[in-house]
């Protein structure tokens, strides 16, 4: 029996089943438990895990509602701090006038109270009293005394404020004060650092006395403060809360050697750069939380760690606090322990169930397989046979209804396949014949490892290109044509046999030592790794192609010589008769000979718009009535009259260009002629447009218009009677509006050409 045969797979697999239900049904009770039992953990982790971050956002968030307190009460903190400083200055000053007034001279008693201000310092050493006088003198300057016994009044901060004349209005106005301005600090670059002060009025010297401070000295007092009281907090063993800086210092932390580091590049054991998530999460709007890896201060090992983190705006600080997960993942870990316990003492009683149900259901598989493996046997015997030879399947031997059924389609697919062999001898053969009786040279090429081989050729491809093609059966492509080696028609063959999308009609030049001419060529994909291709050699009728062309062209620049030649005539014989108007007197026979100079110069330009034109059998009409309505509206010197042309572009044929610059000259000139008698500000409008199949052409004057009862088809003028004929040979339509002006509307289909 070979080990991958399928009565030892069915033995062996059939002997399983009632073991595989008895522990389906353990296994399936305890994915269940255990399902639920995860969802417990997950439930359990996530309510721990989100208590936890509640604690340490609230810890935080207390933090900072600390830091905004204090930051708040800075400037305060400045001003009574000044204030009460000042105060007390005024105090020793009263105190020693009391005390020597009348017993020192005013100088002596000044002196005093300036030298026993003048030591006296506080804020950490930071300040100092001074004392000007009103009249702008300095009388005491205990940080610059090279500057007593100047006048500053003249004296300005950063904004160009003039700082003692402020102090001296206030002492003058209101006896007592602040000041803020910006001002220069010692050891420090800038001219601009907040400085307030508080002044007082001293009458007896008429002088003020007052001190000042930085408003970020102060600060960083209350920071410092701020800093030592947060570097306490503490919750349990290994709870702390730290803080930082956007630059990456460290400015409170448990462990006292990190303070005043820079520690933005730091990373755990697993490469996470934590200061900067953890500055990043601090500059969301409502914070954020980050997880990595930190030693445990009670035990020293790198333990994994959240913290919350919030940015205090102010002072650009990132408040931090976190706790350690270790102790959340102990308490699951047991209860994991547990559960597999309970579990495992379950699937020992189910595994001894299944066993004792492996041995009946071996019995009830074993008859089945025998049978089973005499229909596979028979049906080997099959399949040995077909390959060569058509011997249907005995189904009368076979013992299941299934097998019987396998065999009548084994049966009809003998049956087909006999049938679709002969069809195929019959295929290739007329194939074959197509090929070699084809007018058509065909090459065939298989695709092989990127090259195109050429495996096979019909006599009309060597009698085409007139060398021994089926000798080179064999090679690549470029191997049998080198002309192909820089071709694009490779290129077309690998692309037709990969998408299967056949191309007709392409044409090429080609030339090697052997081969030249140009060849029209089809492509389709023969098999799924092959290409067929089909080519004429097409070099005498390009050249017969190019024959006409060349023939065409000089037809074209003999008719445009002949366009040229009719203007010219027609130009002359207007030239003539301007010459003979000359000698007329008559006024009548003068406008005649006007008249008829408009027509032949209407026609000369349709002539001239030909042979200037790259199109020998259509004109622009629009271009044309352009040039053609202004010449009109000005051939009469006697009328001023303002021609205008709204055109589309419309393009018309020789036959009709004529007619139509003959109707548009006869009914400007009727216009300029009788429209305008008394008239002012005179103006002959015509209009060009097409609607689907029809041209219309309209022009319009704002003159007297048309007599009662006029009718085109009856008028006697020689000028309408002439529109009325040219419009029927357009096989057009003419209509006439005479309310407030006349309007005159010509219609006509547009004519092909040819």
């Amino acid at each position: 029996m070979r080990l991958n045969s399928i009565f030892r797979i069915n033995l062996l697999s059939s002997v399983l089943p009632l073991l595989v239900v008895l522990l389906a049904l353990g296994i399936s009770w305890t994915f269940i438990e255990y399902r639920e039992f995860e969802a417990d953990t997950e439930r359990i982790r996530a309510e721990l895990m989100q208590a936890q971050e509640d604690m340490i956002r609230q810890q935080v968030d207390e933090v900072v509602e600390y830091l905004g307190h204090m930051e708040s009460k800075t400037s305060e903190r400045v001003r009574q701090t000044i204030k009460s400083r000042t105060e007390e200055a005024v105090a020793v000053a009263e105190r020693l006038y009391a005390a020597y007034h009348g017993r020192m001279s005013d100088q002596e008693l000044q002196e005093l109270v300036r030298e026993a201000l003048r030591d006296i310092r506080f804020n950490s050493g930071r300040g100092y009293y001074f004392a000007t006088r009103l009249d702008g003198v300095e009388m005491l300057f205990a940080d610059h005394p090279e500057l007593e016994g100047q006048n500053l009044l003249s004296a300005q901060d950063s904004q160009g404020r003039f700082v003692v004349q402020d102090m001296i209005r206030i002492a003058r106005e209101q006896g007592q004060g602040f000041y803020e301005y910006g001002w220069t600090k010692p050891g420090v670059e800038g001219e601009d650092h907040a400085k307030i002060a508080y002044v007082q009025y001293f009458e007896p010297f008429d002088w003020l006395i007052g001190t000042g401070e930085y408003i970020e000295d102060m600060e960083l007092e209350v920071q410092t403060e701020a800093l030592n009281r947060i570097g306490n907090i503490r919750t349990g063993p290994d709870g702390y809360v730290f803080v930082l800086n956007l630059q990456g210092i460290l400015l409170s932390h448990v462990d006292p050697d990190l303070q005043g580091d820079f520690i933005l590049t730091m990373r755990d054991s697993q490469g996470t750069e934590l200061f900067k998530d953890i500055i990043e999460a601090g500059l969301q709007e409502q914070g954020g939380v980050v997880e990595y890896l930190w030693p445990k201060p009670s035990t020293g090992v790198e333990t994994p760690k959240m913290t919350y983190s919030l940015v205090f705006e102010p002072w650009n600080w990132i408040v931090c606090a976190g706790v350690f997960l270790d102790d959340v993942e102990l308490s699951i870990s047991q209860m994991r322990d547990r559960f597999w316990a309970g579990t495992r003492n379950k699937l020992l009683l189910a595994a001894s169930a299944a066993v004792f149900a492996m041995g009946v259901w071996f019995l009830m598989v074993r008859h089945f397989s025998l049978r089973l493996r005499q229909g596979v046997d028979t049906f080997g015997d099959f399949f040995r046979k077909a390959v060569d030879s058509n011997e249907p399947v005995d189904d009368e031997s076979l013992p299941f209804h299934e097998f019987k059924t396998m065999a009548g389609y084994a049966n009809t697919m003998l049956e087909d396949r006999a049938l679709a062999e002969e069809a195929l001898v019959a295929s290739e053969e007329r194939f074959r014949s197509v090929v070699e009786s084809s007018p058509m040279g065909m090459l065939f090429y298989a695709l092989k490892q990127g090259d195109l081989i050429l495996r096979g050729a019909n006599q009309s491809a060597e009698d085409i290109l007139g060398v021994p093609v089926l000798d080179r059966i064999g090679l690549s492509i470029e191997q049998a044509f080198p002309g192909m080696a820089e071709a694009e028609a490779p290129g077309l063959f690998r692309e037709v046999i990969r998408t299967g999308e056949p191309f007709y009609g392409e044409q090429m030049y080609y030339t090697d030592e052997e081969i030249q001419g140009a060849y029209e060529f089809h492509a389709f994909r023969h098999t799924p790794n092959a290409v067929a291709v089909m080519f004429l050699d097409v070099t005498e009728r390009i050249q017969a192609q190019e024959q006409i062309n060349n023939s065409l062209a000089e037809k074209e620049v003999l008719l445009k010589e002949i366009h040229h030649r009719v203007k010219n005539n027609l130009q002359i014989i207007s030239s003539l008769l301007y010459l003979q108007s000359e000698y007329v007197r008559d006024p009548n026979a003068l406008d005649l000979f006007m008249e008829s100079r408009n027509r032949i110069h209407a026609m000369a330009m349709v002539h001239e718009e030909l042979y200037r034109s790259p199109d020998l059998a259509r004109v622009d009409l629009k271009e044309y009535l352009l040039k053609l309505v202004p010449k009109l509206a000005g051939s009469y010197s006697q009328a001023q009259v303002e021609s205008q042309v709204e055109a589309e572009s419309v393009k018309i044929t020789v036959e009709q260009a004529v007619p139509c610059g003959l109707i548009v000259s006869e009914l400007v000139t009727n216009a300029v002629k009788h429209a305008f008698t008394g008239i002012e500000n005179s103006k002959v409008t015509v209009r060009l447009f097409q609607r689907d199949d029809k041209v219309f052409i309209e022009v319009q004057d704002n003159g007297t218009g048309l007599p009662p009862g006029f009718d085109l088809y009856t008028s006697e003028s020689l000028g309408l009677q002439l529109v009325v004929n040219l419009t029927k040979q357009l096989k057009g339509e003419l209509a006439s509006v005479g309310d407030r002006g006349a309007l005159f509307t010509v219609s006509f289909p547009v004519q092909g050409v040819g």
